[in-house]
């Protein structure tokens, strides 16, 4: 595998060429902290034992805490099903400055405080990490776009892209979409990890998935 480009700490997004990093949390209600996690996303509203499970989504933005050391910012949507939490976090390219009266979590402090509704420790999480590499620089490893004649009368296809499933993971990734569109190529790989909120970085979390989207392509 080749390594990426980063710091002691780990990767920035703008250097490795990530848009955007999502993690998607299903968690049965018997296993977050609902009540607590309520109080304090919404600050000074009561709820009722009796109270239902809200049916629409809600979303907050996080701001970037330090722009000057991190190149990101969060977003954060949540809803309730019958019994299970379903939250997702984004982390999304481009710090923004935070409001005078914004108050944390910060989009680098975020996955810690969120951490700290859940009964356990650790969690399971769906990922999907997106990376765009221009094609002034880089290009696909793969023979993409691949032109092909089909049917009949024969019309001319070209292939733009293409599924990629990984027999051995590697970073925990099982499968990526490749795909030539436009100026760029952009890869989406997808994973399942088990996740420590203690020892959470995501800074080093894209630092290892971008040594596997590093893999389909090459500088030129």
């Amino acid at each position: 595998m080749r390594k990426s480009a980063a710091s002691d700490r780990g990767a920035q997004f703008a250097i490795v060429h990530c848009e955007r990093l999502e993690y998607c949390f299903n968690v049965p209600l018997d296993k977050f902290l609902l009540g607590e996690f309520r109080k304090a996303f919404f600050p000074g509203k009561s709820f009722s034992s009796k109270q239902g499970p809200p049916v629409m989504t809600f979303g907050a933005v996080c701001s970037t805490k330090d722009a000057k050391a991190a190149d990101y910012h969060l977003h954060f949507d949540w809803s309730l099903r019958k019994h299970a939490f379903v939250g997702w976090v984004r982390y999304v390219r481009g710090a923004v400055v935070p409001g005078e009266n914004e108050r944390p979590p910060f989009a680098e402090s975020f996955m810690s405080w969120f951490g700290s509704f859940f009964k356990s420790d650790k969690a399971a999480a769906h990922v999907h990490a997106f990376f765009k590499y221009p094609s002034k620089g880089w290009r696909s490893v793969l023979p993409l776009p691949m032109k092909l004649s089909l049917g009949e009368p024969r019309a001319s296809v070209e292939v733009d892209g293409m599924s990629i499933s990984l027999t051995s993971r590697v970073q925990g990734v099982s499968h990526l979409f490749l795909s030539i569109r436009g100026d760029a190529t952009t890869l989406d790989l997808c994973a399942d990890p088990v996740l420590r909120f203690k020892d959470f970085n995501v800074e080093i979390q894209l630092d290892r998935l971008s040594t596997v989207a590093r893999d389909f392509v090459q500088e030129v």
